[in-house]
């Protein structure tokens, strides 16, 4: 195992912020671990091992706002990246670009061996609570969808499988929105740190939901947000979903709740707020160029009923874009 000074002199010469001479959090910490293995592969296929490790700590940083907390450092660990090895070389220079463009510093760093078939990226995010506990979602409460440009999280495998794997699909083929499937794979996970940031400290952010960040599709994002005794009352239709996930859906034969369940489907993140900030929240969002709908509301959970609900007789809103 090297020293944890050797590795994080080595990101500090990537150019990542370091750890000392930071003060303690005052308040608890949150913490959220990214794997990255898996994203490296498809990352290396159609834009390299660098914006990999950058989107894991997007991924790291959007899992604690979905938490409520808000990053304030990661820790990093290298497994099974031989020392020098060009493999430890991108993944160090990948987390460096990752942390640097959070304005994130690294507090531990280190680097063992592993049995993993490929060298594996940890981050861990850690962060302070933005608000108290119990101010959660409130029946009544609006669900403001904002837009996601591409796929997120997860489903960027699932969606590499099926359409490179199994439809045999080439990264040049043209989509619907006119470009390319490698642009449409490439385009990067987006953090919500900046525009969720000052709602946040000031208490009028009551949920959010990162699409993708912790795993899993639109319903299990909405499902961590929501605490118990409240559903929401999702109303399909409501934001513009791209073309490419009716071509997933009728490629791989998915009804709507398989699309809901893997993946992001238009949205990247998902707030939740009284409904009289609504207006200013999307004036907000439309200062920072961010498109947001209003895709739901905070009800009552019956007993036996979902946590997330919808009309069945409703779809998506298929879209061009």
């Amino acid at each position: 195992m090297q020293p944890q000074e050797s590795i994080l002199a080595r990101l500090a010469s990537f150019g990542a912020p370091t750890g000392a001479g930071l003060p303690e959090p005052r308040r608890p910490l949150a913490e959220v671990q990214i794997e990255a293995d898996d994203r490296f592969v498809l990352a290396a296929r159609i834009g390299g091992l660098d914006r990999a490790a950058s989107d894991a700590t997007t991924r790291a940083v959007n899992a604690l706002l979905s938490r409520s907390a808000l990053p304030r450092s990661v820790r990093i660990e290298l497994q099974g990246a031989p020392a020098g090895s060009a493999a430890e070389e991108d993944l160090l220079a990948g987390a460096a670009l990752g942390c640097r463009a959070h304005a994130l510093a690294v507090t531990e760093a280190s680097s063992a061996p592993s049995a993993a078939a490929a060298p594996r990226l940890v981050l861990t995010a850690v962060g302070e609570r933005a608000r108290a506990e119990d101010d959660s979602p409130q029946i009544g409460d609006a669900a403001i969808g904002l837009i996601a440009e591409g796929p997120q999280g997860a489903g960027l495998e699932l969606i590499s499988d099926l359409l490179l794997d199994r439809l045999r699909w080439s990264l040049e083929q043209r989509e619907p929105s006119g470009g390319t499937l490698r642009s449409w794979l490439s385009t990067r996970e987006k953090s919500y740190f900046g525009v969720t940031r000052e709602p946040m400290l000031e208490g009028r952010v009551r949920g959010l939901a990162a699409v993708g960040a912790e795993g899993g599709g639109l319903l299990g994002a909405l499902r961590r947000v929501l605490p118990s005794k409240r559903a929401l009352a999702l109303s399909l239709g409501s934001w513009p979903t791209p073309r490419m996930y009716g071509i997933l859906a009728s490629a791989a034969r998915l009804e709507t709740r398989h699309l809901l369940e893997a993946f992001a489907v238009g949205l990247g993140a998902v707030w939740i707020c009284d409904p009289s900030d609504v207006a200013a929240f999307q004036q907000w969002l439309g200062l920072w160029h961010e498109p947001a709908w209003v895709i739901g509301q905070v009800v009552e959970l019956a007993e036996g009923a979902e946590p997330v609900q919808w009309d069945p007789a409703a779809g998506l809103r298929i879209t061009d874009t």
